[in-house]
């Protein structure tokens, strides 16, 4: 079996606050082969803890040319109008951030990522497929024959990923 590992990159990025004035912060952009759909932000700041946000790698990926995504998390590139950066918004009930970010290292981020996992192969990795098949089962498994009424709690099926013992880690440090 082919040994998988995960791709971990750190990225010096902004929050902007208003237009003329900007708050650094670095955000770690991890990639797992055993998920391969998604990509973990985290967010680092000097005054609080760590916040994540998982994003989808194709999201990202299509925000380096254009504008993608809808609703919580919307991306698009600057380097069309003359910038060397690319903009994420995230929306919670909190807030929205907008973080500015230099897009040449999420490039590079994905290029690390698609060299292990092409886009369009995700499904070919044994290990995200076999979870998401036993998590698809459990949750089919979990739900009522019939739901008599709108007021039906829905059922809460918690999957969690299994870690590989060939994954290593490959990390690189923040660009300034």
């Amino acid at each position: 079996m082919k040994s998988l590992r995960t791709v971990v990159q750190g990225v010096a990025a902004q929050l902007v606050v208003t237009r003329d004035y900007s708050l650094p912060l670095c955000m770690r952009l991890r990639y797992e082969p055993s998920d391969p759909y998604v990509v973990h932000a985290t967010f680092f700041t000097h005054s609080d803890d760590p916040g994540e946000w998982v994003l989808g790698r194709d999201l990202l990926a299509d925000g380096l040319s254009g504008s993608a995504g809808d609703g919580d998390i919307r991306i698009w590139s600057a380097t069309g109008h003359g910038g060397q950066g690319m903009y994420i918004t995230l929306g919670s009930s909190a807030g929205t951030a907008l973080l500015e970010v230099p897009v040449q290292d999420v490039k590079t981020f994905l290029e690390n990522t698609e060299a292990l996992v092409p886009r369009g192969a995700e499904s070919d990795t044994s290990t995200g497929t076999s979870n998401w098949r036993t998590c698809v089962q459990k949750a089919e498994r979990s739900l009522p024959t019939s739901l008599p009424n709108r007021s039906v709690a829905r059922p809460f099926v918690r999957c969690r990923r299994t870690e590989d013992p060939d994954t290593a880690s490959t990390a690189s440090r923040p660009h300034h």
